[in-house]
């Protein structure tokens, strides 16, 4: 995320700027080893960026298919592993999960993206990023705007750790037999 406002910042296009990203990526990935979780966010990343180069919208879905394909392909063997299960998990409930319960909990403009931080699956990065910096734009200077946006994003926080929490608690109190709050 850093590394993709920073190449929005310098002076270069938005095709280099999201092939430098899917290069730093996969840099990071083989530098690290190659754990699961690292494939499969180094993966998604790639694949999300590589559709932002060729102007097309890029799926977290089919990212996180195509992350599942290359991970097991790499050692079938990770399928067995919690660390990997978890990885997975977690995130699927945060393409599934999020997107649900914002909408759910959004209040009067329920189902709309123009108030939430959290891009909405079928929204391209570019599009969520353009979306934020018109909702920054709007703020201004506006104190009680500011508060209650403030108000709203800790809100939004606190939401989606409770939903990564509750899809991964069955799994963690299945191999941990371990409860956490």
């Amino acid at each position: 995320v850093t590394l993709g406002w920073l190449s929005r910042l310098l002076p270069i296009g938005r095709r280099t700027a999201s092939l430098l990203v899917v290069a730093v990526m996969i840099g990071y990935a083989l530098l690290v080893g190659g754990r699961p979780s690292v494939v499969r966010a180094c993966v998604m990343a790639s694949a999300v960026g590589w559709a932002v180069a060729r102007d097309r919208p890029g799926r977290p879905d089919t990212a996180l298919a195509l992350a599942a394909l290359v991970t097991i392909g790499l050692n079938p063997w990770n399928v067995f592993h919690v660390g990997c299960q978890l990885s997975f998990l977690a995130v699927a409930a945060l393409l599934w999960g999020v997107p649900a319960w914002r909408d759910r909990h959004a209040g009067p403009a329920a189902g709309s993206q123009s108030n939430s931080i959290i891009p909405h699956p079928r929204e391209t990065p570019s599009e969520a990023l353009d979306r934020l910096e018109r909702q920054l734009k709007r703020l201004g200077s506006r104190k009680a705007a500011l508060q209650d946006r403030i108000a709203t994003t800790i809100g939004q926080a606190i939401g989606v750790s409770i939903t990564a929490w509750i899809f991964t608690a069955p799994l963690v109190v299945d191999r941990f037999n371990l409860v956490t709050p």
